[in-house]
């Protein structure tokens, strides 16, 4: 009896150690991983699929395009080299993107996925391409080996770029005026019109021989020196003789007292 039980108990656990391995294998098998390298040695790294898919057009709002691969593309060895590996581009212009991959310790669902997010919004109906340089690297060494396009339209209508409208140039007449034609300089008015002598404007008197300038004076200069009336002259004279009289009679009366002394 002792020695059935003892046989079962070594029975039990060979079984146990047996079934301990087996999860592990499963998973691997299911996951096609082989032996842990990232999908075996000598199978190829292609793109089994891409969201959205190539030749694809009148794609909605896009976040992000998706990338899945047959390998492990986002282990530690092969991460940072493979993010170098795609690009984003519309025509001949560079589209800044940021590449996404999960870590395949945590989520090992997505150690195939890669996710490339535009940082600016994608235009309508413009067409885009993403470019995987052959070097992308599988976990086993693998590598892509050539350079894999992805190309896409956006829906919608493209936006042409405006253009401002030609500004038609107006003929000229051959009669018009040079100072009338646009973009000539105009004739400046004047800022005193004539006016007629005396009125009080400034008169202008030539300026000594040998000289071209022209001096102006006021007009009250030249009212000071017009010649006097006639009635202001015999006034004055008439002033001077009364003055001389009244000196010769001075002089007769002191000359008659100096001699009625004597």
């Amino acid at each position: 009896m002792r020695g059935l039980i003892r046989w079962l108990m070594m029975a039990a656990i060979a079984v146990s150690l047996v079934l301990s391995s087996l999860p592990g294998n499963w998973a691997q098998a299911a996951d096609g991983d082989g032996d842990g390298s990232g999908g075996g040695q000598n199978n190829p790294l292609v793109i089994e699929s891409s969201t959205p898919a190539n030749g694809a057009a009148g794609v909605a709002t896009l976040e992000y395009i998706k990338v899945v691969f047959s390998k492990n593309v986002v282990y530690m060895t092969v991460r940072d080299q493979n993010m170098q590996c795609f690009s984003l581009w519309s025509g001949s212009q560079r589209i800044p993107a940021e590449i996404i991959m999960a870590d395949d310790q945590i989520e090992r669902e997505k150690r195939r996925d890669v996710l490339i997010k535009p940082k600016q919004p994608l235009q309508p109906g413009t067409a885009y391409r993403v470019e995987i340089a052959p070097e992308m690297k599988s976990k086993s060494g693998v590598t892509l080996g050539h350079k894999e396009v992805i190309n896409f339209t956006m829906a919608g209508a493209a936006k042409t770029p405006e253009t401002a409208a030609p500004v038609k140039e107006q003929p000229v007449s051959p009669n018009t005026p040079v100072s009338s034609q646009p973009g000539s300089p105009g004739t400046a008015p004047e800022d005193n019109p004539a006016t007629p002598a005396g009125s009080g404007t400034d008169t202008e008197i030539p300026a000594a021989v040998g000289t071209d300038t022209v001096a102006t004076a006021p007009a009250s200069t030249v009212a000071e020196v017009d010649e006097p009336s006639p009635a202001a002259t015999s006034g004055g004279n008439t002033v001077w003789w009364i003055a001389l009289g009244a000196a010769a009679v001075v002089l007769a009366v002191g000359a008659w007292r100096r001699m009625g002394k004597k």
